[in-house]
């Protein structure tokens, strides 16, 4: 619906033509400046790792994370045993700070603000469990349900 068309101009407003390919054939995008930037001022070398936070989701992969490549994720839809919404995610509380985490229980997250955010589950045949990563998005009800459905 047009709250819909709405809420997914807003989610893409910083996207360049350079990503209109990808766009094509995106399910899910957003992108946004991470609200922790200024706290970068005083190691100003980070910067351009954290410019950019963005979610991808295509029919086979999901792509989440920062500008740097060494910064995002890009996982197989098809290895996604589940996809949970989560209601709040806070950052320093329960991950001890924003960006790139990894918490006690081996969790990683891509936590770019305080907010919403998906809980994912990834088969991992060479660990004896999942790998579960966890990142804020603007909709994660949405991420979930097109995560969840059939891959192909």
């Amino acid at each position: 619906g047009a709250a819909s068309i709405n809420k997914q101009q807003h989610c893409t407003k910083m996207t360049t033509d350079l990503a209109a390919p990808l766009l094509a054939e995106s399910l899910y995008h957003e992108a946004y400046r991470p609200p922790f930037l200024p706290v970068l001022a005083i190691v100003p070398f980070l910067l351009p790792v954290f410019w950019t936070y963005s979610v991808d989701v295509t029919k086979q992969n999901l792509s989440l994370g920062y500008s740097w490549n060494m910064a995002r994720k890009s996982l197989d839809r098809s290895k996604i045993s589940s996809a949970t919404p989560i209601a709040h995610i806070n950052g320093l509380t329960q991950w001890g700070g924003w960006g790139l985490r990894i918490n006690l229980a081996g969790e990683i997250g891509y936590i770019a603000t305080n907010g919403p955010g998906v809980r994912i589950s990834i088969l991992n045949e060479k660990k004896d469990k999942d790998s579960v990563y966890v990142f804020n998005c603007q909709d994660p009800d949405k991420v979930c349900e097109i995560l969840n459905s059939t891959k192909k």
